[in-house]
């Protein structure tokens, strides 16, 4: 891509994204290019756009000027859905006939799966037509639940989705081994496993992953002394922006709590009424995407009652921060007694 001195921006790469910059002036998508050509330019300043009446590929331009009048195609400036809507393909089989809320799974058979929704922050691919990509997902989910002998069958991936931020998102289905429901263990474990991203998948950069509750035991939880409430699973949860701007008035200084080389700490509470201390990167030193998911994959691993928990992360917006348990003002013997 170039900026020339009309301002003219010209296309010339199989698939870019460069959503959430300041590029501005007119988009020109020209006549060479890739049948597959992905075009990612959300939430810039594109004021004009020199269509071409041939051009049918990916263009995502919302957020821009030019959707707030008459220049661009009324499908360029909407969220796009840009991968067929259907699940993973069943294994050679015929589709079971569920009944009672079970479904059929890649195997078909009829189970109650583990459901959520799974959320990439930085794919390194823009074609999501590749079945490929999808099926390494899969494979790289499949390898991690078995070694760690985990009670999984099969995983089926349905929805994939960009949304406003570019982030992939795509329902995931877990279905249990041997029987047709999860016990309470194996879905701690299943959800212990992704909510600490301990496992790389590839070219799918950061990701969380948010579940949809389980139906299948919950109903049945035996809330006596002895056993407590139903479990709730530990890991580093994913935080939007605007949660954390509103959980700290917009980041004011009066809570602000520390800061150094790579910026500022603020206090705030979240919507469950936790209180946590949000550290905040400032421009200057934000790290690499990679970086970034190395160290929260870190933090999310380490268990100890002399060792702050790290709660989240939050990387949308150009920002990056890292929310931890808020530890009260004392000196070190105090935190270690």
């Amino acid at each position: 891509m170039r900026n020339e001195g009309d301002g003219a921006i010209y296309w010339k790469y199989v698939g870019r994204v460069l959503s959430n910059n300041k590029l501005n002036g007119t988009l020109d998508i020209g006549n060479s290019y890739s049948n597959n050509l992905t075009v990612d330019l959300q939430n810039n300043s594109i004021s004009d756009f020199t269509q071409k009446a041939s051009y049918n590929m990916v263009l995502k331009l919302v957020g821009n000027p030019i959707c707030q009048g008459n220049g661009a195609a009324e499908r360029y400036c909407t969220i796009q859905k840009s991968y067929p809507s259907n699940c993973t393909p069943t294994n050679n089989c015929t589709t079971a006939v569920c009944h009672s809320g079970s479904i059929s799974s890649p195997y078909c058979k009829c189970a109650y799966p583990y459901t959520g929704t799974l959320h990439f922050i930085s794919i390194s691919f823009s074609n999501l037509e590749n079945s490929s990509y999808f099926r390494t997902l899969a494979g790289s989910l499949m390898s991690a639940f078995l070694s760690n002998k985990l009670p999984v069958d099969s995983v089926s991936l349905c929805d994939p989705t960009v949304n406003l931020y570019s982030y992939l998102q795509i329902k995931l289905q877990i279905f249990p081994s041997g029987l047709d429901h999860f016990n309470r263990t194996g879905i701690s474990t299943v959800g212990f496993l992704l909510t600490s991203q301990s496992f790389p998948i590839p070219n799918y950069g950061p990701y969380f992953f948010i579940d949809e509750g389980y139906c299948c035991f919950a109903a049945n939880w035996d809330r006596d002394e002895s056993s407590g409430g139903v479990p709730q699973l530990k890991g580093a949860r994913w935080f939007s922006f605007e949660e954390l701007r509103k959980c700290t008035n917009n980041f004011a200084e009066v809570n602000a709590i520390g800061s150094g080389g790579y910026g500022k700490v603020y206090r705030g509470t979240i919507a469950s009424d936790q209180l946590v201390a949000i550290k905040r990167a400032q421009r200057g030193s934000l790290q690499g995407a990679l970086e970034f998911k190395t160290e929260i994959e870190l933090l999310s691993r380490i268990h100890h009652k002399n060792v702050v928990s790290l709660v989240g992360f939050c990387y949308e917006q150009g920002e990056q921060m890292l929310v931890y348990e808020y530890i009260p003002n004392g000196n070190l013997k105090d935190g270690l007694s």
